[in-house]
């Protein structure tokens, strides 16, 4: 779509390896404010933060908010709790990589169980709904107990069923 990435990589063999697929990188890390900035973060209209370490994806969006307002700011969390800090921390967009491929195995789960394909699109927007409301419950100050009764257990008697 012509637009120009630009990677950060703290592992010099990765970075290397990275240009030969014709990127352009620097080494480096990425929770330095001197490195995205040598790297052209003050011109970026999206960073993208795809780390490794929960607590450096948190400081690198804490950082680029603050210093690169331009900037929409898209993090990969690992579970709701660091969802929900990287929200505070003002992330524009968290994606949780542990929930998008549960709703992917589950979709396919469903499928080859033979349910329709309809009905399996309505299941899972109405699990991605539930989460939402669920997450925003947490966000609102309850904290990851917050929207329990709204999770769809398999154990009779137990919350959530």
């Amino acid at each position: 779509l012509g637009a120009e990435i630009t990677i950060i990589d703290a592992d010099p063999q990765l970075a290397r390896e990275a240009e030969h697929f014709g990127f352009k990188v620097y080494y480096g890390d990425g929770t330095r404010l001197d490195i995205l900035h040598a790297a052209g973060a003050q011109d970026a209209k999206v960073i993208l933060v795809c780390v490794d370490e929960a607590s450096a994806a948190t400081l690198m969006v804490e950082q680029c908010k603050h210093a690169f307002p331009q900037a929409r700011v898209i993090a990969r969390s690992f579970d709701r709790g660091h969802a929900a800090e990287l929200v505070k921390a003002g992330a524009d967009v968290q994606v949780r990589e542990t929930f998008e491929s549960a709703m992917v195995m589950g979709r396919e789960a469903l499928l080859a169980l033979g349910t329709e394909p309809m009905a399996v699109d309505a299941i899972v927007a109405d699990m991605r709904r539930r989460d939402a409301e669920r997450f925003q419950m947490e966000l609102d100050g309850g904290g990851l107990v917050a929207g329990r009764p709204m999770i769809l257990g398999n154990l009779r008697g137990r919350p959530g069923r």
